[in-house]
């Protein structure tokens, strides 16, 4: 009788201890894989000190960068950005380079303001750098913005998710611009990337 509660004794402490470390990982946030990659664009990379534009913005990990302008103004400028025109550019991408393949499902994207943010896009992946697949496409995309109290700087994260990926490179490939009322750019403080 003793050896049968001692069974069941240690039965029910390898079943919670089973059950413990399965409730942690699950209350776990997700790694944003994006922090250790590499910047890639194509198109142009609008480089600016005063400004803070900078490629390496782009996945710095601080989506609320505060600089101070030219013009001695407080703002929150800083990200990256794709250089402005006139008239609409031909297609722009930026994107990150993992080093080797990783699974992903999320990419989470911080706009700077409503009207810099593309319209016509889409998620890419690869596995070369050179032939991509489109995971997900917008068309004509209504930026999501939260109430005015509930904003923070640099606008509300733009969340896009898809089926899981394994793939060494993702980007944001933009064909059409929105026009902040002087040029056509696209401007973006971060980009994050999890598997959800």
């Amino acid at each position: 009788m003793k050896t049968i509660r001692i069974v069941t004794l240690a039965l029910a402490l390898v079943l919670i201890m089973s059950i413990i470390p399965a409730a942690v990982i699950a209350d776990e946030e997700p790694a944003n894989i994006a922090l250790n990659a590499t910047p890639i664009y194509t198109g142009y990379s609008h480089e600016d000190d005063s400004w803070n534009w900078h490629l390496a913005n782009i996945n710095d990990g601080d989506v609320y960068e505060v600089i101070k302008a030219p013009n001695g103004d407080y703002g929150c400028a800083g990200g990256y950005h794709s250089g402005f025109g006139g008239s609409m550019p031909e297609p722009q991408a930026i994107g990150l380079d993992f080093g080797s393949a990783q699974s992903f499902n999320t990419v989470v994207i911080y706009p700077v303001g409503t009207n810099t943010f593309p319209k016509d896009f889409e998620i890419q992946v690869s596995n070369d750098g050179e032939n991509w697949t489109a995971v997900l496409t917008e068309n004509d995309y209504q930026l999501v913005v939260k109430a005015a109290a509930e904003q923070t700087r640099g606008n509300c994260p733009q969340t896009f998710t898809f089926d899981t990926q394994n793939a060494r490179f993702v980007r944001l490939y933009a064909t059409e611009f929105d026009h902040d009322g002087a040029n056509y750019a696209m401007k973006l403080k971060e980009i994050e990337v999890y598997n959800v």
